[in-house]
């Protein structure tokens, strides 16, 4: 029932069983190897892993499967954490602490998981996730400010949320530094980027739920993309730098974009809405398509929108 430490150039290894350790860990360095001084080398999902846990130093976790810190507290201790192994890392319904401006979450191989809690900082935090890593929100009340860093083919899921624009919250800016970047959402799920995103890259949205983008003022450079589920845009700036002759919706993929009104300073006009009329948009007729949120102004449209399948929902 004592507290466990773990020093630097040690690990604790969960690898077989279904594992729940009470006793707070203390925790720093990378292991022996450098692939993490926590670990679950096994292939059992330990969603109970442990309760406490405090990083004395920067910290490397590795997770095969599943590694959850739930229900009790997490120290970050002011420093920084690494997740590889390829599985999930998860921090869950737990009291967060001493998050200064050195703390970070870098997502080398795998998927950080931030769930249920409140996770404080600022713009100064990053959360980074390299090519084929990811971040993901499920259940978050409390938005994230920390800044989303993205590299290319890296993603950022949501898990759940059905269309709640108020859960999976990303509200620090974002960073698309390089090539195309991944908004994933699976099936019932939401989430929604109220930061600005900017850098070289662009954004491809896959996953049967919905992605959210109310930055009007949006500045990545590269092409915006939608493959599956539904992207809403509540500007043409909302696209970045391209707007919306960046925009390709194909496949099983939706767009949703916000009429403009007197009332509410963002939304897309009829031109620019018109601009997207398309196959070079739309370019997979019969299943694309195209929603129209009128919560601030009815769109009276009676001119014939140049698209075989396209549909208005």
């Amino acid at each position: 029932t004592g507290p466990v430490s773990v020093s630097n150039g040690g690990a604790l290894d969960i690898v077989s069983g279904t594992t729940a350790i009470a006793n707070p860990i203390s925790v720093s360095g990378a292991g022996p190897d450098g692939l993490g001084a926590l670990r679950h080398s096994g292939g059992v999902n330990q969603q109970n892993a442990f309760t406490t846990v405090n990083l004395t130093d920067d910290t490397t976790v590795f997770s095969a499967s599943r590694m959850d810190v739930r229900g009790g507290a997490f120290d970050f201790g002011g420093h920084s954490l690494t997740v590889n192994g390829g599985g999930e890392f998860s921090i869950v319904l737990s009291s967060i602490s001493n998050v200064t401006a050195a703390t970070g979450v870098n997502v080398a191989n795998g998927m950080m998981r931030f769930e249920q809690s409140d996770f404080q900082g600022t713009a100064a935090n990053i959360a980074s996730a390299a090519s084929g890593a990811g971040v993901c929100l499920y259940q978050q009340l409390v938005p994230m400010a920390w800044s989303l860093q993205l590299a290319d083919n890296a993603y950022f899921r949501a898990n759940n949320g059905g269309m709640d624009t108020n859960l999976n919250r990303w509200a620090g800016p974002v960073t698309l530094t390089s090539g195309t970047a991944r908004l994933t959402a699976l099936a019932g799920a939401s989430g929604t980027i109220t930061g600005a995103i900017g850098g070289d890259g662009g954004l491809l949205k896959e996953g049967d739920g919905w992605f959210w983008l109310f930055n009007p003022a949006n500045t990545y450079a590269g092409a915006t993309a939608v493959t599956q589920g539904n992207l809403y845009a509540v500007s043409p700036g909302s696209l970045g730098a391209q707007a919306g002759a960046g925009l390709t919706v194909s496949g099983a993929g939706g767009f949703v974009a916000r009429v403009a009104s007197d009332t509410s300073p963002d939304g897309w006009s009829v031109a620019e809405l018109e601009d997207i009329f398309d196959t070079d948009t739309f370019t997979t007729p019969g299943t694309t398509s195209l929603g129209f949120d009128t919560r601030y102004a009815d769109l009276d449209y009676t001119a014939a929108i140049p698209h075989v399948g396209l549909k208005k929902f």
